[in-house]
């Protein structure tokens, strides 16, 4: 999940601001690529799904995707406040590394997502923070063909205290949740309970409490941080490279790729999540041989 141009009130940004989402992406493997973007879009009134124009990307190569060029056409709608995005292509895990980022031109107001390939029944152990500059926005969705019942559980005061939600979603469905905002208007969980105002910190989970063995959730999360910041990332690759992808603010970007001998095998099959997360979500499939 991402922030599109036009911020979700619920991000505390001043009225007028207006950010620049955009997908950097990579590709990391010896052969071009064809890559397949789709957009699940969220307005305060509806959601939808736009499938953008494909990508070809040679060996090494890198680009910008600018999501707010398809909202100012229209592909996606210019109300549209976050997103999911799906980015599918042929290779292995690792050979497309994309970083989604989403910041005004003061720099001053903004939101950064990971990229994810990974589908499970339980995600644990995160941290989430809401204060005065942070805030945390969680999704988890139904990446399956089959309906599931999914659990977002938030952890606080040493792990004493628990807000738990539930919800079935269908195929594509995703569930929301928005912890300042939970705690800021006092919103009861499924069980009543709610979080104490001055609660700062903790962390959660995710659990397919329909599919408790293989699971069909993705997990994506929305960090708004409202000071400028930088972002270093790491991709690890099956192939024994990994890479550093340094962002600084929103126009500068620098990478360095690193040889070391692979102490793994390389994973293959079909792996569907997002990125909504999911907050973006990479789908891949084997080359053809």
């Amino acid at each position: 999940m991402m922030a599109l141009s036009q911020p979700d009130r619920s991000l505390g940004f001043p009225a007028e601001t207006k950010l620049e989402p955009r997908i950097f992406l990579r590709n990391a493997s010896a052969l071009s690529a064809t890559i397949t973007p789709t957009v699940n879009w969220r307005t305060d009134n509806g959601s939808g799904h736009s499938p953008l124009p494909r990508l070809k990307l040679r060996a090494g190569q890198m680009t910008v995707l600018n999501l707010a060029d398809f909202q100012t056409s229209h592909q996606i709608p210019e109300d549209a406040t976050s997103g999911t995005v799906t980015l599918n292509y042929k290779g292995r895990s690792g050979d497309l590394v994309a970083v989604a980022m989403s910041y005004d031109q003061t720099n001053r107001y903004g939101l950064q997502t990971p990229f994810s390939e990974i589908m499970n029944h339980l995600f644990k152990g995160r941290m989430w923070h809401a204060d005065s500059l942070h805030d945390a926005l969680i999704t988890t969705g139904n990446g399956g063909t089959e309906p599931t019942k999914a659990q977002i559980t938030l952890f606080y005061n040493a792990g004493k205290d628990k807000y738990r939600v539930e919800q079935t979603l269908a195929p594509g469905e995703q569930i929301w949740l928005n912890v300042g905002e939970v705690i800021s208007k006092q919103f009861p969980d499924s069980d009543g309970n709610t979080i104490p105002h001055e609660v700062m910190f903790g962390s959660y989970e995710l659990r397919d409490l329909g599919h408790p063995v293989v699971g069909l959730l993705y997990e994506g999360k929305l960090i708004v941080d409202k000071t400028p910041t930088a972002a270093l990332i790491v991709v690890d690759t099956p192939a024994g490279n990994f890479h550093l992808l340094l962002l600084m603010g929103r126009r500068e970007l620098t990478t360095a790729t690193f040889i070391r001998p692979m102490t793994r095998a390389p994973r293959r099959g079909m792996i569907s999540t997002s990125s909504s997360i999911h907050t973006a979500t990479i789908q891949r499939w084997p080359r053809s041989k």
